[in-house]
């Protein structure tokens, strides 16, 4: 059976702004777990460590500057300097720096461009790395370029080798491969005139029909993008005059409470007024709700419009998102305001308790006045003990009907309350029974003001009967004054007047007592009748309430209504009772409840201001949770955008160029190097032909291939293979393919012979340039440094699939490499996420510019198809979540801060993010073994950093060749036979073939592939394998 060693497709996995992508899909966050973990030098040892992985990844990290002394008395503060370095050494160096998020290219550029300005090569090409790589906006290559170009004329050969990339693609500047191939000569060294630039090209072109459907299409994206940038620009409008009519509703809100507050006793016009206000609110607030409900809908057209056009949407959300979080400090502005007009509301309710408070004084001063009122003859007392007597039990059988009656307005009270929360639960079935209901309820209210009209009246009786009260008074006032005449008369008679005042002030007391209950049930009927009208009111508004059953309504109704009745006669005839007893009582209870009702009335007023309050912030609120909707769905869009532009900047070279392109001519021997501005290969023998071997890709399918106008067939892999006549001078050499769909790539080169006489000497020359011999001979001339080794082996993975040969893979190629190549090599086996890292970090620290090192990876890895980021998996991996992942972006980060001359990354798996193969110098075949060494001598010392990956993209194949992966068994087999120095191009070339025919066995398009890694620190130098003995 065979077993996949799996490189997922991810669609599903979650999009990420590419703020969050560059660091939060590298920056992995869970501890490791026990591992087998070997570090094999003389001997194994294991030792699991659990920490935080995250401290082990490379930020762009700001070094506080340093305190500098002038002369004797003057000291400075230096500027702060940019630094790659991993987060903990940041943190101890006391640097400042963005975790996880930082990438955004103004975060990076806020580190990297003051240095840059200043002149500083290397952090002029960072700056080129970061406007190529977009970090949070879409690329701008021609920035990119103009930054390389400072730092490669200063020498910068990093920046040289991204110049070239950018020449060789088109990005940015013109397409021109001699140029590409002028900056990738100056980048690697090679400036002798015994030493040429050779590298293996790689041309492609497409017609120049489709070429105008691209920019026909880029056009359409354009206009696309401006139609959405104008409808966004009018949606932003829209939520500014909401928030002007929301500011104009306030302003009309504070003006009513100030009236409120300047008139608390305010008549019925005023309130009138108000509420017509309120309801003029109200109406601008229905609008302002079908405004955002139309808002909600061109927000809806929006989200569709922006998820066919994505990729040009930047420039229009970072519109929208200046104006939105204005918008939001405006509506806190808004809170703020309600904030204080509910703190005024709060004033005037404290304003209505102190007339409370006055009322309250006003009874008292009653009570008082009519104490002093004094009965002075016997018979006088006597009629007025009798009468107050009588009062008393009239008062006492009021208190019980007053008792009574509370006790029914509170059944009433709770039968209402039922009644609505059984309407409000039975809303759907009282639609149709809605205008019956409200035409009953108009018929209650207008009886309602027939019994109050009523109750006016009553009350206008009561206060004609005031000539009786002031009689009585006077009466009182004679007899007070006939008492005072006897008092020295008779002592008995002064104890019983003293006796009948105490009872005269107790029955006064309750008098006042009753006329409270009196007021209070007056207050509880102008609550009971407010209550019905705001039930009116919201029937008439919301459609929901009185929804139950409309007999059961109508008997509640009518109940309510007798007992309304029955409440109003009851309390007519206690008040004309009391008129009859008390007259200036009547008449100052009165005068009270006129007072009570101007209160409640203004009670009342504040009451809906506040409840036009409450609903105005709860529009405020809905106002501010479009705004958080309309924010996050802004924000979706952006990081689908970002995702795209990512999309776009590494697709369009390659994806999708492979549905407009034409084929891609590959030449793989002999190298090509650039004589006098124009590619040509420099024969290093006198022989009258010249194999050439490539390979032509057509991803339409290939139609013909020819070679100076001779028909070729390459075989199914692309591989071909031709003679080539040489002249005498030069010998042009003219390859075009010609796809299925018409479109042709064509590649032109010289082949530039060697004197014929010269030949003779130079291949006795070079016989014995590959033995043994020769080969320690050059190994001792070169400095090639030392070499260490990182190999990791995955089988036994938690949640995803056991491999079956990534543990012995592994393991044979440390033994390989330690014995044969003399590597020092640390091993880990089944190795979790922090055991890789902590690994990476630890050689970051101690490798020094005289080292070489491999890292050896086999294991499962996942491609997020997306955006095209290759990911390794760490035995704690989770399928569902790339916590635990570790992707190539993060591993490239390392790899350009480490110090090491020259490195190797060996991926039985994937790895994403390279550069194209034009940039990497080749060794010629035929060279003399002077020429041979100060080649080696110049690579030696360039910096390299490549990738040699098992299948690309593509699936790889476990178990296909025994006990080892195909790939594995071939790298393995081509480093055991070598015997000579060995560059890691050659390798590549002598396993690319043999797995590619192993792999289509078994069905499986396996491709092995070999490039210098993108933004890895990369220098066209190469990585050699010299055998030891």
């Amino acid at each position: 059976m065979l077993h996949l060693r799996s490189i997922k497709q991810t669609p599903n996995i979650k999009p990420v702004p590419l703020i969050i992508s560059t660091l939060l899909t590298a920056v992995l966050a869970l501890s490791g777990c026990q591992t087998q973990s070997t570090r094999q030098s003389s001997a194994d040892a294991a030792a699991p460590v659990t920490g935080n992985p995250d401290k082990f990844l490379i930020v762009d990290c700001l070094l506080p500057g340093q305190v500098r002394k002038l002369g004797a008395n003057m000291t400075y503060l230096s500027p702060r300097r940019p630094v790659k370095t991993t987060a903990s050494e940041c943190e101890i160096r006391g640097g400042e720096y963005v975790a996880f998020d930082r990438a955004d290219y103004r975060t990076s550029l806020r580190v990297w461009l003051p240095q840059a300005q200043e002149g500083d090569p290397v952090a002029q090409n960072y700056v080129g790395e970061i406007y190529e790589k977009g970090l949070g906006i879409e690329p701008d290559y021609a920035t990119a370029a103009a930054w390389y170009l400072k730092a490669a004329d200063q020498g910068n050969s990093r920046a040289r080798i991204n110049l070239g990339f950018l020449h060789e693609k088109g990005f940015g500047v013109k397409k021109d491969l001699a140029q590409a191939l002028n900056w990738y000569r100056k980048a690697s060294g090679l400036e002798d005139d015994n030493l040429q630039f050779s590298s293996a090209v790689e041309i492609s072109k497409a017609e120049r029909k489709e070429l105008r459907l691209l920019q026909q299409e880029r056009q359409q994206q354009k206009s696309e993008t401006e139609r959405l940038r104008k409808q966004l620009k009018n949606t932003s409008t829209q939520l500014k005059s909401e928030r002007v009519k929301l500011t104009k509703a306030e302003k009309r809100l504070k003006k009513l409470r100030s009236e409120a507050g300047i008139q608390p006793a305010m008549t019925t016009s005023p309130l009138i007024t108000a509420a017509s206000d309120v309801k003029q609110l109200k109406s601008e607030l229905a609008v302002s709700e079908k405004q955002a409900q139309q808002q909600r809908t061109q927000i809806a057209v929006l989200e569709k419009a922006l998820t066919k056009q994505r990729t040009q949407m930047d420039s229009a959300l970072k519109q929208s998102q200046l104006e939105t979080e204005q918008q939001r400090k405006q509506a806190a502005i808004l809170r703020r305001k309600l904030d204080e007009t509910n703190q005024q509301l709060i004033n005037e309710k404290a304003s209505l308790t102190s007339t409370e408070a006055e009322l309250a004084m006003l009874r008292s001063e009653l009570s008082r006045k009519e104490k002093l009122s004094k009965v002075s003859q016997d018979e006088a007392l006597s009629a007025l003990q009798a009468q107050l007597t009588e009062q008393e039990k009239a008062v006492v059988a009021q208190q019980r009907k007053i008792v009574d009656l509370e006790s029914s307005l509170s059944t009433q009270q709770t039968e209402m309350n039922e009644a609505l929360r059984l309407s409000t639960q039975e809303k759907a079935q009282l639609e149709e029974a809605l205008k019956v209901q409200t035409g009953k309820a108009s018929q209650l209210k207008q009886k309602l003001d027939r019994t109050q009209i009523e109750l006016d009246r009553a009350i206008a009786d009561i206060e004609k009967n005031q000539p009786v009260l002031s009689d009585q008074r006077r009466q009182l006032e004679l007899a007070q004054k006939t008492l005072n005449e006897t008092t020295s008369k008779s002592i008995t008679l002064e104890q019983t007047v003293v006796r009948l005042q105490q009872d005269l002030e107790k029955r006064e007391s309750t008098m006042g007592q009753q006329g409270q209950a009196v007021a209070k049930l007056r207050e509880q009927l102008t609550k009971y009748q407010q209550r019905l009208q705001v039930l009116e009111q919201e029937k008439i508004n919301q459609q929901t309430a009185l929804q139950g059953d409309v007999a059961k309504q109508e008997r509640q109704i009518a109940e309510l209504r007798q007992k309304l009745g029955e409440t109003e006669r009851q309390l007519d005839a206690d008040q004309a009772q009391l008129a009859k007893v008390n007259p200036d009582l009547a008449r100052q209870q009165s005068l009270l409840r006129k007072t009570q009702k101007e209160l409640v009335a203004t009670k009342t007023a504040a009451a809906r201001k506040e409840a036009e309050v409450i609903r105005l912030r709860k529009s405020e609120q809905d106002f501010l949770d479009q705004i958080q909707q309309q924010q996050i769905k802004i924000d979706r869009y952006q990081a689908e955008a970002l995702r795209y532009r990512a999309q776009l900047a590494d697709l369009r070279a390659n994806e999708q160029a492979s549905l407009v392109s034409g084929p891609t001519i590959e030449i793989i021997d002999p190298p090509v190097a650039l004589t006098r501005g124009i590619p040509s290969v420099r024969l290093r023998s006198a022989a009258k032909e010249r194999q050439i071997t490539g390979r032509v890709v057509a991803p339409a399918g290939l139609l013909s291939f020819t070679v100076n106008d001779k028909t070729e067939s390459p075989d199914k892999l692309g591989i071909f293979s031709t003679n080539v006549r040489v002249e005498d001078e030069q010998t042009p050499v003219k390859m075009v393919a010609v796809d299925k769909k018409g479109q042709h790539t064509s590649l032109e080169f010289l082949l530039i012979p060697k004197l014929r006489y010269a030949s003779s000497a130079e291949e006795q020359l070079n016989t014995s340039s590959d033995s043994r011999s020769t080969t320690r001979r050059i190994a001792g001339q070169v400095d090639f440094g030392n070499y260490h080794a990182l190999i990791i082996g995955n089988n036994q993975y938690n949640d995803f699939p056991n491999l079956l040969s990534a543990s012995v893979d592994a393991r044979e190629t440390a033994e390989l490499l330690r014995t044969k190549y003399g590597f020092q090599t640390t091993t880990l086996i089944d190795a979790t996420r922090y055991d890789m890292l902590s690994a990476l970090n630890q050689l970051r620290e101690t490798l020094t510019e005289n080292d070489n090192l491999l890292i050896y990876y086999a294991g499962h890895g996942e491609l997020d198809r997306v955006n095209l980021r290759g990911y390794w998996l760490p035995v704690d991996a989770e399928p569902n979540s790339t916590t635990n992942w570790i992707s190539n972006i993060a591993i490239t980060d390392i790899l350009n801060a480490m110090s090491a001359k020259h490195i190797l990354v060996v991926a039985d798996s994937c790895y994403s993010g390279s550069l194209t193969r034009s940039s990497m110098a080749r060794l010629e075949s035929g060279m003399s073994d002077e020429v041979k060494t100060k080649w080696l001598r110049v690579m030696a010392k360039t910096r390299s950093r490549t990738v040699l990956t098992s299948g690309g993209l593509k699936p790889v194949l476990d178990q296909g060749g025994g006990q080892h992966s195909v790939f594995a068994k071939s790298f393995l087999r081509t480093l055991a036979e070598n015997d000579s120095i060995l560059e890691a191009y050659k390798l590549f070339r002598n396993l690319a073939k043999e797995v590619q025919q192993t792999a289509s066995r078994f069905g499986i398009d396996q491709i092995p592939e070999y490039a210098p890694i993108k933004h890895g620190g990369h220098e066209a130098g190469e990585f050699f394998f010299i055998p030891q003995g």
